[in-house]
């Protein structure tokens, strides 16, 4: 039976009381998303799984924003408690505050998963906070607010990651070393996870054409993957959603070009599996990631990936051992470095993909991830 099966008002005043008349106690997640927002992506995917082991030993409770295309605003998933409120992060912030002040007593901890937008749990809950970050945005501000003002916000970046120091989880040895050089010092890294569909390789008979799976935000450079794709004289399927803004401004770079590219929006697992695994190549020209899922799971049905040498998307393709790296993050490079690769090195590396997968299973993330959260809460004299 779900631990919060009573919940009908605004802030669980009913949950928190039966709560507070029973002496349960929870554990209060904020994200910027969730994972069934329209536009989730792999950092909601693995907060969910990640979250489903501890969700078993103790009640989770999961606030962020609502999305008019969400049904619901409360619903149980996995025992997980979501919760969604606010209509801008700002909105959603306050939300959050109100919300730990009305429950406060019964919060053994927050977990304030920061994923561009963090929720500034220094000021007012530093003492039961946890701070879970994927990556830095760093350089990927500039793609949304142009030079000068990214500038800028690289700077208040800068300024509020100095500021949120304290016990740390991240995804990535590449986000770990950027948080040790401004001077964390408890960060723990917990692996991403992979659905695995296959135990052993698939035998997937490939079409000529190449595939892009993601969100379409700027800082993941999908005009790249067609400037690429238009040179190659390549079919390029682009599987994803974004803001209309973006997806317009490449739906008129493919006009322009007169390229064989198909943004195909949003595709049931089927259909994008399906085309994954016909594919010849994976194309991720992202700039920044905590760590490239995409790449893993499309390893795991047979078909590597193309990307740039980046924070995150490197350690997905195992520094160049598991998939081929464009020696920088211009489309050019991911041109030469295709017409480098020999039908002995894509089997090659088609096969250390795929060997590479069967390392992440959501099963280990989420037992290494309550690993961590008992550690962090023993700490302070709880234990699940």
């Amino acid at each position: 039976m779900c631990y919060f099966s009573t919940l009908t008002d605004k802030y669980i005043i009913k949950m928190g009381d039966s709560m507070k008349l029973n002496n349960k106690k929870f554990i209060l997640v904020l994200s910027q998303r969730d994972i069934k927002h329209p536009y989730k992506g792999g950092a909601e995917v693995y907060l969910h799984n990640a979250l489903k082991q501890i969700s078993k030993k103790i009640p989770i409770v999961h606030l962020s924003a609502y999305h008019p295309k969400q049904n619901v605003k409360e619903e149980s998933i996995d025992n997980i408690y979501y919760i969604r409120r606010g209509k801008s992060l700002l909105s959603l912030t306050w939300e959050a505050i109100i919300f730990y002040f009305k429950n406060r007593d019964n919060i053994v901890a927050i977990i304030d998963h920061s994923n561009t937008h963090q929720f500034f749990t220094f000021i007012w809950a530093r003492k039961k906070r946890v701070f879970f970050i994927h990556q830095l945005t760093l350089n990927i501000w500039p793609y949304f607010f142009g030079k000068i003002l990214g500038f800028f916000l690289r700077i208040a970046e800068e300024i509020l990651i100095f500021l949120s120091r304290g016990t740390t989880i991240t995804v990535s040895n590449s986000t770990k070393k950027d948080l040790l050089e401004r001077h964390f010092k408890d960060v723990y890294i917990c692996p991403e996870g992979n659905y695995i569909r296959y135990e052993s390789l698939p035998d997937n008979e490939k079409e000529d054409y190449f595939i892009y799976v993601g969100r379409l935000v700027p800082y993941k450079r999908v005009e790249d993957a067609i400037l690429m794709a238009h040179h190659l004289k390549k079919k390029l399927y682009i599987v994803g959603r974004g803001k209309d803004k973006y997806v317009n401004k490449l739906k008129k770079l493919i006009k322009e070009l007169g390229s064989d590219c198909e943004i195909t929006g949003f595709l049931s697992v089927e259909e994008k599996e399906k085309l994954i695994k016909k594919a010849k190549l994976l194309i991720m020209p992202s700039i920044r990631e905590g760590w490239g899922l995409v790449i893993t799971e499309s390893a795991n049905l047979g078909t590597p990936s193309l990307v740039y040498p980046v924070h995150g998307v490197i350690e997905a393709v195992n520094y160049g051992k598991a998939g081929f790296l464009a020696k920088d993050t211009s489309w050019h490079s991911l041109v030469d470095a295709y017409n480098k690769i020999t039908d002995k090195d894509y089997e090659k590396i088609r096969v250390a993909a795929f060997e590479y997968s069967k390392k992440f299973t959501w099963d280990k993330t989420a037992k290494e991830f309550e690993k961590i959260i008992k550690k962090i809460l023993e700490k302070e004299g709880f234990k699940l």
